[in-house]
């Protein structure tokens, strides 16, 4: 079941979805305790498992432009499973999570070249809603992470955009595990990250041929 709504104006652009599903022997791939012993160490075991659970949530976005140039996006997500009957918790089920995004757009000049730039928090919430003494470790506790993005884009006459951008994720170099990553047993999660990337679209070497 799903339900959605979706609003567009000058002021704002505004899209929300509601959905609940039901699955009959949902398969999930289970941590089995203890860990196995071998002659090198503990290694983590892991198993399917079949149950019936109930999956319901929120997806969200809306986005305001204001001063022209600038516009400011708020997007989030918030998930809810259960095992039918018993209303445990489901093992391996995404964190909640918020986003803002603030984005400045130049005007195209003579080539039709324009300038972009944005920053983007998203802050992931701790995942308190997991089976007990079912996994190797606790949750994760929460993290923030900043990231940006600076760079040009033109669009060709296909309507498609070639793109050059410079990205960087993690800004602060945040120390963070994530729930959904088995390598959180181990280690935490890459720090700051700096990115170049040159995006061009394939029908633009499409239509050359052709021609």
């Amino acid at each position: 079941l799903q339900l959605g709504t979706q609003y567009r104006s000058r002021l704002a652009k505004l899209d929300v979805q509601l959905f609940a599903n039901r699955f009959d022997g949902y398969i999930n791939l289970m941590p089995v305790l203890p860990p196995q012993l071998t002659i090198v160490g503990a290694f983590p075991v892991f198993d399917y498992r079949q149950s019936d659970i109930v999956l319901g949530g929120m997806n969200g976005q809306v986005e305001i432009p204001f001063l022209k140039r600038f516009s400011y996006t708020l997007q989030g997500s918030w998930l809810y499973a259960a095992e039918s009957g018993s209303r445990k918790p489901v093992y391996g089920i995404p964190s909640n999570r918020i986003t803002n995004r603030l984005k400045f757009t130049s005007k195209p000049g003579k080539r039709k070249w324009v300038y972009f730039a944005e920053l983007e928090g998203t802050q992931v919430f701790h995942q308190d809603r997991v089976p007990t003494n079912a996994d190797y470790v606790a949750p994760p506790p929460g993290y923030f992470l900043l990231n940006g993005a600076v760079g040009i884009s033109r669009k060709t006459d296909s309507g498609e955009a070639i793109q050059l951008m410079l990205s960087v994720t993690n800004l602060g170099n945040v120390s963070y595990r994530d729930y959904m990553n088995r390598f959180r047993y181990f280690t935490d999660e890459p720090g700051r990250n700096w990115a170049l990337k040159l995006l061009v679209p394939f029908s633009i070497h499409s239509k050359n041929e052709q021609k």
